[in-house]
């Protein structure tokens, strides 16, 4: 290559370029594929090697210009016999390349060697037009002498990105002639511009500057071609070896080290030019060794070996016989071991496709051998196992090495079980993995045990409720929950207020019970949603999650009222009041210890101003809390006035499609306040009293709409009427309901009343009897929200139910979730099989509707036919229903 010079803060700008980043390409590479093992004997000396020249080529880069040059005279011979070298090198790369047998090496090996001998003619010419040497056909022009040396360069690089983007198969090269020919035309076409058209070129060498930029730049494309191929040449390394892969990127990668040389050097004879010159005859030494290797090497090593092999076979041929029979014997023996096994036993082939199990494997996982022969053992994941342990599995059995770990299986009848497993690979003479051996032990029973243990260690031993450490992990859960569904949460430290006194005048055995009835009485206040747990001494804690500071303080009042009533126990009597404090997630924390302490903090601060009471953490809360306080008075003229009003949800029948009912929703607008959500003012109405006088408002103005509609000719409508849980434990409920009913002149069967599951199941003897005596005067009765509470099936059957109402909350994700369709499916068959039809609520899309109808649920309601509506709009849209139902049976 001709001399020129550089700017010297190249240098600096090439620092992206040098060998650190291409070593770092290599090995991340190498980290993040998985390198076939066949490749692996290779690549151990070929990144040393590599490493070497890349810690040279960062020394040179970093180190300051020697600023010494050899002689030209000296540099000359020197340039002359390394290039001697590499056309030597390529020559015969050619040579073995092109005459190695056509069905035993890739068609790559023919491609590099046309592509190669190319090289060699260009890198003649480029040495014959050097300085210094006889100018036969350009006078040592030093714009021939580089162009010579750029299209030498190219034709290599592009070589490499062929044979890194080809498929390397042992096909014969059908076109390799042809291949020929392109390449030696394109050089001699090479030669007949640079010679006699040296002006279509553009100026790669000026007598004044040297070196110019096209031509520095056209050094930093070979870099990033050499580079490319290098990096492409990385995926042959995950599959089994044909052809060695590890040189060719070896080569890539030196050939660019080579090239990142000649952006360096400032005069053609310094110590730069002179080892891009070597560097580039170790990158032709590598390729030798890819061509060489597989061409002439690698099949005379295997002939010599099967040579000696069969040489070996026919000198003990007598003693193999009899080795045969004891190996026979040793492998019958050896069989019925592990047949016999009580723990199973499975071999798979290298893929991991089951070869052979044992009878314990059989009867573990209910299935016979003849049904798992062949299959992948993953079709017997729970998925229940960390796929992360499945990588670290195959990551250590395919470097050879054993793996033990736990994992969940499934039986063939679906039952899920814990197995501990033992696998490593079981390889033959020559050292290669030829199939896996698994031992495994089902520890099912040991799980089970240890996870009772872990629930003993997880519960307050007194009271049974969740302790300290179970709540934390508990209290974690739930604001995750929170965060991710942007839903608030309260937690409530309470405190026996003076807790001390009971147990030194009545002794620790009553504070036991004091404790335990507290418990209990908690409890009662509580949801399904909601956790309780007592962390120490007379200190509890309550998760709340989706309450609000509103709904808070109404539970607050709610725990502070109950406990007020005395305790009599062992002739003893107490009151034990409490002492509240309350945290807000996310405004007072966003962890469970921040949560935890704010909540202690408040419920502190509470003990502190008289206790028997309660606080929020921060004094704008507390202040806020106040609305609770306004709407309760408000609501108390909210009927007198006509603040109220009930809207109308429509219930669709799925036979016939008609409308068969409606829900009665009660809402509030206030004259300031505005519109006020159900959500929040009834809880209120029963903190205050006022549930039971609101209940028989909604009942007579719903029944009165009812009757209404009657008249307009609507007689088969039903109208559902929430029943709160302190109308349900009303003395007399149902002569109350009646009264109504004659008063207005409506008929019992035009109203159904609908108990939640929570109200239903907290007494069930008593609602049992409440419902027997609402149903034998005419009402009909519906579960509301079934399936999200803990519902007794031997009480169920007994209660007098004519519908069950499907919770939205299994609705939601209903075609898309598998665990809410099961659900609802024994929900529907459950109602059928005793004699109750069902109602899915919060449909609101074709496909819930869909699935729905394919269940067998008899009715619906849901956005998707209609929101709540006035008593006039409503009368409009059954109208209207009833219209296309006749118009369609008579249609």
């Amino acid at each position: 290559m001709y001399p020129g010079s550089i700017p010297s803060c190249a240098s600096s700008t090439l620092l992206s370029l040098r060998m650190p980043h291409t070593l770092r390409l290599l090995f991340i590479g190498r980290k993040l594929m998985q390198i076939h093992p066949d490749h692996r004997h290779e690549a151990a000396p070929h990144l040393v090697m590599l490493s070497v020249l890349g810690l040279i080529a960062l020394i040179f880069a970093l180190a300051p210009a020697p600023g010494v040059a050899l002689h030209a005279n000296t540099y000359t011979w020197q340039h002359t016999a390394l290039e001697a070298i590499s056309i030597s090198i390529a020559a015969v790369i050619f040579a073995v390349g092109w005459s190695a047998p056509r069905d035993h090496v890739p068609r790559i090996a023919t491609l590099v060697a046309s592509a190669f001998l190319g090289t060699a003619l260009l890198d003649f010419s480029h040495t014959m037009t050097f300085q210094g040497m006889p100018g036969s056909f350009s006078n040592g022009n030093p714009e021939n002498t580089v162009a010579f040396w750029l299209a030498a360069r190219s034709l290599g690089a592009l070589a490499l990105l062929v044979v890194a983007l080809s498929p390397w198969s042992n096909k014969p090269f059908s076109h390799r002639y042809l291949t020929l020919a392109l390449i030696l035309a394109g050089v001699a076409l090479v030669h007949a511009i640079v010679i006699y058209r040296p002006e279509w070129l553009p100026t790669l060498f000026s007598q004044e500057h040297g070196l110019t930029p096209f031509k520095r730049n056209y050094e930093y494309g070979l870099i990033g071609l050499y580079l490319t191929a290098g990096i492409l040449l990385l995926r042959h390394l995950r599959q089994a070896r044909t052809f060695s892969a590890m040189s060719f990127i070896a080569a890539a990668l030196t050939f660019a080290l080579s090239e990142l040389f000649f952006t360096l050097y400032a005069s053609y004879s310094d110590i730069y030019h002179l080892t891009g010159h070597i560097y580039k005859v170790i990158a032709y030494l590598f390729l030798f060794r890819a061509i060489f290797l597989e061409t002439i090497k690698a099949p005379y090593q295997k002939l010599q070996r099967s040579q000696v092999q069969l040489q070996h076979t026919l000198d003990n041929l007598s003693t193999m016989v009899t080795e045969k029979e004891h190996q026979d014997a040793l492998i019958r023996k050896l069989s019925l071991a592990i047949e016999q096994s009580p723990n199973p036993v499975l071999i798979t082939d290298r893929a991991g496709n089951i070869e052979y199990v044992n009878q314990a494997f059989t009867d573990s996982s209910g299935y016979e051998s003849s049904e798992i022969i062949g299959r992948n053992p993953r079709f017997m994941q729970s998925g229940q196992t960390p796929r992360s342990t499945y990588e670290s599995m195959w990551n250590k059995l395919q470097r050879g090495e054993a793996w033990q770990g736990e994992v969940v299986n499934r039986t063939k009848q679906g039952a899920h079980y814990h197995e501990r497993v033992l696998i490593y690979p079981i390889k033959n003479a020559f050292g290669e993995i030829t199939s896996y051996l698994s031992h495994k032990e089902d520890i099912s029973e040991q799980k089970a045990a240890a996870e009772r243990i872990r629930q003993l260690s997880q519960f307050d031993e007194l009271t049974g409720l969740a302790n300290q450490a179970s709540l934390r992990a508990m209290l974690r859960h739930a604001i995750d929950l929170a965060s991710h569904h942007n839903d608030a949460l309260a937690l409530m430290s309470i405190n026996l207020d003076n807790f001390r006194l009971i147990n030194e005048s009545l002794g620790h055995n009553v504070g036991d019970l004091v404790l335990k009835s507290t418990a209990d009485r908690l409890n009662r206040l509580l949801s399904h949603k909601d956790t309780l747990a007592r962390v120490s001494g007379d200190h509890f804690v309550i998760i709340f999650p989706g309450l609000d500071q509103g709904a808070a303080t109404l539970k607050a009042l709610e725990i502070l009222q109950t406990m007020q009533t005395p305790l009599d126990f062992q002739g003893h009597s107490a009151i034990t009041t409490v002492s509240i404090g309350i945290a807000l997630f996310p405004d007072d924390g966003k962890t469970a210890d921040v949560m935890l302490a704010c909540s202690e903090a408040a419920m502190y601060h509470t003990k502190n101003e008289g206790r028997n009471s309660y606080r929020f953490f921060t004094p704008g809360l507390q202040k806020s809390s106040s609305r609770m306080l306004e709407l309760g008075v408000a609501l108390k003229h909210a009927i007198p006035q006509q603040q109220l009003r009930l809207v109308y949800q429509p219930q669709i029948d799925l036979g016939s499609g008609r409308v068969i009912g409606a829900e009665a929703l009660v809402r509030w607008r206030h004259p300031e306040l505005g519109e006020i959500g159900p959500a929040e003012f009834i809880p209120i109405a029963e903190q205050y009293g006022l549930i039971v006088e609101l209940g028989e408002w909604i009942m007579q103005t719903a029944l009165k709409q009812a009757a209404e509609w009657q008249k307009n000719g609507f007689d088969d409508l039903v109208i559902a009427i929430n029943l709160s849980a302190s109308q349900f434990n009303q003395p007399q409920l149902a002569e109350t309901i009646l009264e109504i009913v004659h008063e207005i002149d409506a008929r019992p069967q035009q109203l159904e009343l609908e108990l939640t599951e929570a109200v239903a199941m907290r007494n069930p003897v008593a609602a049992g009897k409440i419902m027997d005596s609402l149903s034998n005067v005419g009402f009909r009765l519906s579960i509301d929200d079934f399936g999200t509470g803990y519902s007794s099936l031997s009480y169920l059957k007994r209660f007098n139910i004519h519908k069950l109402k499907i919770d939205r909350s299994f609705i939601n994700d209903l075609n898309q979730n598998i665990n809410d369709q099961a659900i609802v499916t024994a929900i529907i068959q459950m109602a059928h099989s005793l004699g109750m039809s069902t109602l899915a609520e919060g449909v609101e899309t074709p496909e819930q509707l869909a699935v729905l109808r394919a269940k067998g649920c008899d009715a619906v309601q849901g956005y998707l036919f209609s929101k709540p509506l006035s008593p006039t709009d409503f009368e409009a849209f059954a109208r209207a229903n009833l219209d296309a139902c006749q118009e369609t049976e008579h249609g």
